[in-house]
């Protein structure tokens, strides 16, 4: 898991070989989750660069 700011990435490995991303944003009530996918969404870290 990594944090930047307001938002977090977090890898999972699933069955013990596939890797899946999910990405949250910290909201009113807590992170919730606003991308998720097979692969690492570049840019993550920069609001600027992904305005979810």
């Amino acid at each position: 898991m990594a944090v930047a700011g307001d938002r977090a990435e977090v890898t999972l490995t699933v069955n013990g070989h596939h890797d899946y991303w999910v990405y949250y944003r910290r909201g009113r009530v807590g992170r919730e989750e606003r991308v998720s996918g097979n692969g690492p969404t570049l840019g993550w870290e920069d609001p600027s660069a992904i305005g979810w």
